[in-house]
């Protein structure tokens, strides 16, 4: 398993940085997910919402067994 390094990225689609704390998946997967999370939050997407937007497309694009978990106070 890869572990990556918290990584600050800007995102000049989004005008903010993306924070990736630890992750297993590769460069390309990751900036995939964070493209879609940033796009559902645009949206004005509830978070419930955007966990299951997340996980049907992952499973979709990637393949079955994808868990996605979004809130706040608990990641750091």
């Amino acid at each position: 398993m890869i572990r990556s390094q918290p990584e600050r990225r800007y995102n000049a689609s989004y005008g903010r940085r993306d924070v990736v704390k630890d992750s297993d998946m590769d460069r390309q997967t990751q900036d995939r997910v964070v493209d879609l999370i940033c796009s559902e939050i645009d949206k004005g997407v509830p978070l419930s919402e955007l966990t299951s937007t997340v996980k049907r497309t992952m499973e979709r694009e990637y393949g079955a067994n994808w868990q996605c978990c979004a809130g706040s106070g608990f990641s750091w």
